[in-house]
């Protein structure tokens, strides 16, 4: 474990040195085989994200560096947020990138979109070049539409929340889930605080948001056994929309409607026990649930990682030995059980 440390320390250190983006992208794909050997010492799950996430984040701000070096200073101050996983520090291998640009409302009064609009693309190609995909959906800085002034993301918010539709929220739902890595970590800070007293106080919203989490269901059948899918020939269990999703979303819905400020699915449960939002055996069950997903899934990529595969979520039926199955199942239904609770809770079929 010790060797293994030593290793990230020294990759991190790397990244930081690096002065071209070419260095930076080389550096960058060594961190899946730094994911496997971490699976291989017995790490835990939470550990192995947290170190794959300051991994990635030390990645991107290293990009931001080198791409106002090579632009010179911003026109006016900013703040480059993540979302997703690496806001949660919940990242590992096979994760596309999702960022953002929060403006200084100063930006009203200048034009800026040459300049952000260079940053972020030297920054979000050079993600692609190190193993982060672009994102599909186009949750990048590169997009206009997300990278604006603090009064226009103000505004997005009041929409999702002020008058909620689930396929909306379902999109903008990654939004909820935000951190600074660079820049103004105050105009964040200024945008959650507004985004919590509102979501806190909105019953419709909350209802809105528990039914845009129900189109991701654990991977069970009616009969309770693993559901599987057919990929490539192949019998999987996809554990990204069928495991890790459903809790995340759980987690989410809970403490937005308690107005916590906690980001991470793990720290949200602590804050929600903490607060009396939820009992403390139904956090451990869940947090135990969460742990036996992830650990099933880093040990499968971790087998792709070491045989020169693209990492992904869908795991074999094949590598599910006795132990495996009966542990997955149980922590499926545990997510089963506390989604449904949650669906009673903000009484989200209605509007499903």
């Amino acid at each position: 474990m010790q060797v293994e440390s030593d290793r990230t320390r020294t990759l991190m250190n790397r990244l930081d040195e690096a002065g071209k983006r070419s260095e930076l992208a080389r550096l960058g794909r060594q961190i899946p085989t730094i994911q496997a050997s971490l699976v291989r010492q017995g790490l835990s799950p939470d550990r192995i994200s947290r170190e794959v996430s300051l991994l990635s984040e030390r990645l991107t701000v290293r990009m931001l560096e080198l791409a106002e070096h090579s632009l010179g200073s911003p026109p006016v101050t900013y703040a480059f947020v993540v979302a997703g996983s690496l806001a949660r520090r919940e990242q590992i291998a096979g994760a596309d990138q999702d960022n953002a640009i929060i403006l200084d409302d100063t930006v009203r009064k200048q034009s800026t979109g040459e300049y952000f609009s260079a940053l972020s693309g030297q920054v979000c190609s050079g993600l692609d070049s190190a193993g982060f995909a672009l994102c599909s959906g186009q949750v990048m800085a590169t997009n206009p539409r997300w990278c604006c002034s603090l009064e226009t993301w103000r505004k997005y918010f009041d929409g999702w929340i002020e008058t909620p539709e689930p396929n909306a929220l379902l999109h903008a739902g990654i939004f909820f889930d935000l951190r600074c890595i660079h820049g103004r970590a105050d105009l964040l800070e200024s945008l959650r605080k507004g985004i919590l007293e509102k979501t806190r106080k909105r019953p419709l919203f909350q209802s809105h948001l528990a039914a845009s989490a129900l189109q991701y269901r654990p991977a069970l059948t009616l009969l309770r056994r693993i559901r599987l899918e057919r990929h490539r020939g192949r019998r999987i269990v996809d554990l990204k929309a069928g495991g890790v999703t459903p809790v995340v979303d759980i987690a989410r819905v809970r403490a937005l409607a308690a107005g916590l400020e906690q980001v991470s699915t793990r720290r949200r449960l602590a804050a929600l026990e903490a607060s009396g939002h939820f009992n403390a055996a139904d956090r451990q069950a869940l947090e135990t649930a969460f742990d036996c997903i992830s650990r099933i899934r880093m040990e499968h990529q971790a087998e792709q990682i070491e045989a020169g595969q693209v990492p992904d979520y869908r795991v074999p039926r094949s590598r599910l030995d006795r132990r495996d199955y009966r542990e997955l199942r149980h922590a499926l239904a545990t997510v089963a059980r506390m989604q449904s609770a949650m669906t009673r809770a903000f009484q989200a079929r209605d509007f499903t």
